[in-house]
């Protein structure tokens, strides 16, 4: 079974993503893989697919607020009360030097004897994720900041590999954003040899501008037909009402 991104040009392609992956959105700063993503949870909602998010820094006040700017010029209120959103910033933060009352009007101080540890927390979540839906960890990067103090290595890699093995039986589309180099090449591909479906974004200079590209690096089931077409990168772009789009294809002969 396939979940389609809602975005026309790439599904048109590959017919949407297989169910049971974990699909990773690795993407340099601002090339438009959060834009990608948000996209594919509207895209979603609109058929009234099933969203489930999972936010390890965000409340759901700035993750409603951060949704809306995406698509500045359509009224995304109504979609987003359909998304089973879930804040683990309260966790997230509860060992930093970050105090609580940034993200809670009123905090209690409680003993962190006992307290679960965010993967524990995303474990527990997982198990409500019902089958065949979307789920999204907004940010891979913010696991992977605390795996390399406030948890361990072992334990995220662990736990990624956990959690295919339970996507693959409830037949759910995992998504979550990586930000490129965020740590040494040697951890960030301990990481992506775990995906699925790599899908890269970046910047690339075309004549006097900037331009944001993707290609795909992996994905599970489809590969071989983008091999077949010789499509090597899409220039893509963010639309207002849309959100992420493609716009061109670059192939190789």
């Amino acid at each position: 079974m396939r979940i389609p991104t809602g975005i026309d040009f790439l599904d048109a392609r590959i017919k949407g993503i297989y169910t049971g992956t974990f699909n990773v959105l690795l993407e340099e700063v601002g090339a438009g893989g959060y834009e990608f993503l948000m996209t594919v949870v509207q895209n979603n909602l609109l058929k009234d697919g099933k969203v489930f998010y999972a936010s390890l820094t965000k409340t759901e006040e700035i993750f409603k607020r951060e949704f809306g700017l995406v698509f500045p010029k359509k009224d995304v209120k109504g979609l987003i009360e359909k998304i089973a959103f879930r804040s683990f910033a309260k966790t997230y933060f509860m060992r930093s030097i970050i105090p609580l009352y940034w993200f809670e009007e009123r905090t209690t101080l409680l003993s962190l004897k006992g307290e679960k540890n965010v993967l524990e927390e995303l474990i527990e979540f997982f198990d409500s994720v019902e089958s065949n839906s979307i789920c999204v960890i907004d940010s891979l990067s913010d696991l992977v900041r605390i795996a390399r103090s406030r948890l361990s290595w072992n334990d995220l890699i662990d736990f990624l590999m956990g959690l295919k093995a339970l996507i693959q039986k409830k037949d759910v589309v995992v998504y979550t954003v990586l930000t490129k180099d965020i740590v040494d090449y040697r951890l960030q591909e301990d990481v992506l040899s775990l995906a699925d479906g790599i899908i890269v974004f970046r910047w690339k200079e075309k004549g006097d501008r900037m331009v944001r590209t993707m290609f795909i690096r992996k994905l599970l089931g489809v590969l071989p037909l983008l091999e077949k077409e010789g499509v090597i990168a899409y220039e893509t772009r963010i639309d207002p009402e849309r959100g992420f789009m493609i716009s061109s294809v670059m192939r190789v002969i």
